[in-house]
C-alpha cells in the first residue's frame, strides 16, 4: 500500500493490459484492509478473500472481457487467484493469471502438494492459452537445465517435475530478487503453455525499496474485435457552422402532421449532420494520474537509468547511486500527490467538481455486474444472460396503472382557474437549450447535449412547434419510451437480481419538454395558491432542496 503512488506512475508509463501483484498486504497489520483500498481506476480487480497471508491480485483492463475461474479455488493452496479472458472465436486465455504467491518461510508440505495439484488442474482445463505468474520462492532450480541439486523427494524437485509433466515453459532467465550481502535468485516466475507466447521480457527496478524486480513482457494472443478501442464522435471538435448551414433551410413544418414521423425525420437529419461534420476519435481509458507531472516522470526515469547502470556494473558506487535515485523518486512522487490533493482542498469552493471526481476515483469499485442466479438456479455466464435476468426482474416489479378506473376528484376551481393548455414558445426552448450541461451523456438516440446546445438557434423553433403538437395529440414518439438502463448494486448478495436498482437515461429532447411542462404546472399551482402549507414538498424551493440533498 505504501508503494501505491509509484505503482500508478509505472502504470502510466508502461500502460499494461494486465497487472499481476503479490504481497499487496503490509507485513504487519491489525485489521484486514477493505477491497476499495486496492481499486485501480480503469481495471477490473480479482482479489481473493484471505484471513491471513500477504495477499495477491490480478487487474484486467476494462477493455478486456474477464471472469473469475472458481473451479480453481478448491485445491487448498493458500494464495492464488485465477481469471479467464475471452479471445477471438472460441479461444480463451487462462490468465492463470494464475497469480501465485508461495511464502518462503511458511509453506508446509501439504500446501506445496496443493500447489502441484492446482497447476495440474489449471493446465488440464480447456483453455488454448495459459499464463501463470507469481512469486514461487523456489531458489534452488536451474531453469536453463531444468534441474535442481536437491533430492527427488524434496518439494523443489516435485514442483519441477510437475512443470515438466504439464509442458509449461518458464521464461525468466535472470535473477528477480536482489538483496545486499545475499545471493541474487530467480524467485518470480512466468509460465506459459507454449514457448513463443511471451517476448520482450524486461526486469525493471522494484517499487519503493522492494528487493523484487518489476517484470514486464508481451503476451502474444489475439483479442475479440469488441475488446479493441471503441470509436466515438468527438463532439467538442465538431464543425457546427457547417451543420447550421446544412439545416438552416430545412423545412421542418411539412412533417408536423404526425408525432412519430416528425421525430424520425428530426433524428435522421441530426444524425446525418453529426456523422458528416463531427470527427471520430478512438476512446481510450486514461492511464494518467492527475497529480503526475514532469518532475515525477523524470525522477522515475532517473531511477530506472541508475538501475540499468547497476545491472551492467554491480559496483558499490553504482548501488549507492541507485539507492539515492530510488529514495528521491519515492519522495518526489509523494510530494506531487500531496501538492495536488492540497490544491484540490484549497480550491473546493470554486472547483468542487474536480475535488469530488478525485474522491470518487478513490472510493468507488468497478467490478461490474456479478454472475446472476437464473430461474433454473444456475449462474449466468454471458452479458446477454445477465441482461435478461435483470430485465425480467425489473419488469416484474414495474407498476402498471389502471387507466380504465381513474379516481374522480372533486372540482375545487372555476373553469377560469383550470390549466387547460400549455403554451410552449420558441424562447422557452431556446433558454433551456442555452443552459444545457454539455458534459452530460446522451440518451439512447445518441443526440449529445453539446450538439443541441450549439444548434439552439435553429432547433428552438421546430422543437417548440413539435412539443406543442405532442401535447395537443396527447402522444409522444415511440422512441422516447426507450432508455439506456444501468443496474446499480444496492447491498446484499451480488448474485441476486433484486439487489440491483435500475437507473434510466432517456432522450435529452424528451427531458427538455418535461422540464417545460413541470415549470408551467408549478407556476400555475403557485399562482392559484394550490400548494398549501402542508404540501411543502411540492414547492419549487423544496423540490430544489431535495434534489440537491
Amino acid at each position: 500500500m505504501n508503494k501505491r503512488e509509484e505503482l500508478n506512475c509505472s502504470i502510466l508509463i508502461e500502460k499494461p493490459k494486465v497487472i499481476i501483484l503479490t504481497e499487496i498486504f503490509p507485513k504487519i497489520t491489525q485489521t484486514l484492509l477493505d477491497r476499495v483500498e486496492f481499486v485501480i481506476e480503469g481495471y477490473e480487480s480479482f482479489i481473493p478473500t484471505l484471513v491471513s497471508g500477504r495477499g495477491i491480485a490480478i487487474y484486467v483492463h476494462k477493455s478486456l472481457p474477464a471472469a473469475s475461474v472458481e473451479e480453481l479455488d478448491k485445491f487448498g493452496f493458500k494464495e492464488s487467484v485465477w481469471c479467464s479472458i475471452i479471445l477471438r472465436g472460441t479461444d480463451k486465455l487462462l490468465h492463470v493469471i494464475g497469480c501465485i504467491y508461495r511464502s518462503p518461510g511458511n509453506s508446509s508440505k501439504e500446501n506445496n502438494d496443493n500447489l502441484n495439484r492446482l497447476l495440474l488442474k489449471a493446465t488440464g482445463l480447456n483453455y488454448t492459452h495459459v499464463l501463470i505468474a507469481g512469486d514461487f520462492n523456489y531458489k534452488n532450480i536451474d531453469w536453463d537445465n531444468m534441474s535442481c541439486d536437491l533430492s527427488i523427494e524434496s518439494d523443489t524437485a516435485m514442483f519441477l517435475e510437475v512443470i515438466k509433466d504439464t509442458y509449461l515453459t518458464q521464461h525468466i532467465a535472470e535473477p528477480t530478487r536482489f538483496r545486499e550481502s545475499e545471493q541474487s535468485n530467480i524467485l518470480d516466475l512466468v509460465f506459459s503453455n507454449e514457448e513463443h507466447m511471451i517476448d520482450n521480457i524486461a526486469l525493471l527496478p522494484g517499487l519503493g525499496k522492494s528487493d523484487h524486480c518489476i517484470i514486464t513482457f508481451n503476451f502474444i494472443c489475439y483479442l475479440q474485435d469488441s475488446a479493441l478501442d471503441s470509436q466515438k464522435l468527438n463532439y467538442y471538435k465538431g464543425d457546427y457552422v457547417a451543420i447550421k448551414e446544412s439545416l438552416s433551410d430545412y423545412d421542418w413544418d411539412k412533417y408536423l402532421n404526425n408525432v412519430d414521423e416528425f421525430w424520425e425525420h428530426f433524428y435522421e437529419q441530426i444524425t446525418q449532420a453529426m456523422q458528416k461534420h463531427i470527427p471520430i476519435s478512438k476512446g481510450r481509458a486514461s492511464f494518467r494520474k492527475p497529480w503526475m507531472n514532469k518532475c515525477t516522470a523524470e525522477a522515475i526515469d532517473k531511477k530506472r537509468r541508475a538501475w540499468v547502470r547497476y545491472q551492467n556494473c554491480r559496483s558499490e558506487v553504482n548501488h549507492d547511486e541507485y539507492k539515492n535515485c530510488r529514495d528521491s523518486a519515492t519522495q518526489t512522487v509523494r510530494e506531487a500527490k500531496y501538492s495536488y490533493e492540497k490544491s484540490l482542498a484549497d480550491n473546493i469552493k470554486t472547483d468542487n467538481k474536480s475535488f469530488w471526481r478525485y474522491v470518487k476515483s478513490k472510493t468507488k469499485t468497478k467490478d461490474g455486474i456479478s454472475d446472476l442466479i437464473m430461474e433454473d438456479g444456475s449462474l449466468s455466464k454471458s452479458d446477454e444472460e445477465k441482461a435478461n435476468v435483470l430485465n425480467q426482474f425489473f419488469a416484474s416489479v414495474f407498476t402498471r396503472e389502471d387507466l380504465n378506473n381513474v379516481p374522480t376528484l372533486e372540482d375545487r376551481l372555476s373553469s377560469d382557474d383550470v390549466l387547460s393548455d400549455i403554451d410552449i414558445t420558441e424562447e422557452m426552448v431556446l433558454k433551456i437549450l442555452t443552459d444545457l450541461n454539455v458534459t452530460k451523456s446522451p440518451g439512447p438516440d445518441g443526440i449529445h447535449n453539446k450538439v443541441l446546445h450549439e444548434l439552439r438557434d435553429i432547433l428552438s423553433k421546430p422543437l417548440a412547434r413539435f412539443f406543442t403538437m405532442t401535447l395537443q395529440e396527447g402522444k409522444v414518439p415511440s422512441y422516447w419510451k426507450e432508455a439506456n438502463v444501468t443496474p446499480l448494486f444496492k447491498k446484499g448478495n451480488k448474485h441476486l437480481a433484486e439487489n440491483y436498482r435500475p437507473v434510466s437515461l432517456t432522450s435529452t429532447v424528451c427531458k427538455i419538454m418535461e422540464t417545460i411542462v413541470k415549470r408551467k404546472v408549478m407556476d400555475h399551482m403557485e399562482t392559484k395558491k394550490l400548494i398549501f402549507s402542508t404540501s411543502t414538498r411540492f414547492s419549487k424551493w423544496t423540490f430544489m432542496h431535495y434534489s440537491a440533498t
